[in-house]
């Protein structure tokens, strides 16, 4: 019962990472070509809700899926011309800031929202960092951070307190259960 439901949080968590990808605003190839969407969010909240091993695992899963030509990137894009492109640095940044986001606000913690905060920022700080890493091997530093950080900064800052809100209140959902069946602890066994 608990590998099933793991398979399908992580199910769940790269359908959420493919949905979060329709949510995109084009950005100019003059200033990077990455667009903004909802993915790197997604990654986040899944290492916070699954935890640094699974939420690295679903956007792995995630990236492997868009390499071998499913339509699953910002604008129905997939293969593996996609995933090693300008995009490339963020994808890797997304299994990166999912790890921390889970490390950082592990599952099964009481809800805390100032630790949710600072997952998600470390998330976002990463993803940021790789995807200006990967822009800078193609454009050089200037541009890449023109063209790869600076558009995004506003609405990272926007999704940090997205993310972190909805971790926070979807854990004290689950810590009012809890308390209200007396588990108030992750059951013996369980993985987190």
């Amino acid at each position: 019962m608990e590998r099933s439901r793991s398979f399908g949080a992580l199910g769940a968590a790269v359908l959420a990472l493919a949905v979060a990808a329709r949510i995109a605003v084009p950005v100019p190839e003059a200033l990077g070509g990455v667009p903004i969407t909802g993915q790197s969010s997604a990654a986040l909240i899944a290492g916070a809700l699954l935890g640094p091993r699974r939420g690295a695992l679903a956007a792995a899963a995630y990236i492997a899926l868009a390499a071998v030509g499913a339509p699953v990137l910002a604008e129905g894009r997939g293969g593996w011309d996609a995933v090693r492109g300008s995009s490339a640095g963020y994808l890797a940044g997304f299994v990166l800031g999912a790890t921390a986001a889970g490390a950082l606000s592990p599952p099964g913690r009481p809800p805390h929202l100032r630790r949710e905060l600072a997952a998600q920022l470390a998330g976002t700080t990463l993803i940021l960092l790789c995807g200006w890493a990967r822009l800078a091997a193609l454009r050089g530093v200037g541009p890449a951070y023109a063209g790869g950080v600076e558009p995004f900064l506003i609405g990272g800052c926007v999704k940090v307190v997205f993310g972190a809100l909805l971790v926070h209140g979807l854990r004290r959902l689950a810590w009012r259960r809890r308390k209200i069946s007396g588990s108030l602890h992750p059951r013996p066994g369980s993985r987190q």
